[in-house]
């Protein structure tokens, strides 16, 4: 087993957690922890070294496939982490990411759940009930402004609406 430097360390550690991302999410996750580093210089020695593996896309941890909710789930992390490295852990679905930011004097949690069309109501009672961790903001990232009156839950939350090109906007907050 390769002996990894710090910085391809934090990075497979990243993908690890992650699972996959797009390569631009990667490379803002490891330029915020080590700025003076070419994160593609990373990622294509961990690529030589059987730690990765770049689709043109995608960084993908070795037996995983590609979820595209997980990586829009990645995104609303960035976005809403305004330029603070965030600490996460991926969710078993539908939840996909937990993640942590520094708001204040405390560290707000958050649960980004991807529910798909349809299952609205079974995400809906699955966010209801997660009280882990306490006071944290539920996120859900949806395909349309349709779903938001399905999700409503008492936990302060968030919608990300799907502008159906990659993107999102973010509707009704109740923080």
């Amino acid at each position: 087993m390769p002996v990894l430097t710090d910085i391809q360390g934090y990075a497979s550690d990243l993908l690890k957690k992650l699972l996959y991302a797009r390569h631009d999410q990667l490379h803002w996750l490891i330029g915020r922890m080590y700025p003076d580093v070419t994160p593609q210089k990373v990622m294509r020695q961990l690529g030589y070294l059987s730690k990765v593996i770049n689709d043109g896309k995608h960084y993908i941890w070795p037996g995983c496939e590609v979820n595209e909710a997980r990586v829009a789930a990645i995104e609303v992390m960035l976005r809403l982490c305004g330029g603070a490295p965030p600490i996460f852990e991926t969710a078993r679905p539908p939840c996909a990411l937990t993640f942590f930011l520094m708001k204040q004097d405390c560290m707000q949690a958050f649960r980004i759940y991807t529910p798909v069309e349809g299952q609205e109501t079974q995400c809906r009672a699955i966010a209801e009930q997660q009280r882990d961790p306490k006071g944290h903001a539920v996120v859900f990232y949806i395909d349309s402004r349709s779903q938001i009156p399905l999700l409503g839950v008492s936990h302060p939350h968030i919608f990300a609406v799907s502008d159906g090109a990659g993107g999102f906007t973010f509707q009704e907050a109740k923080l």
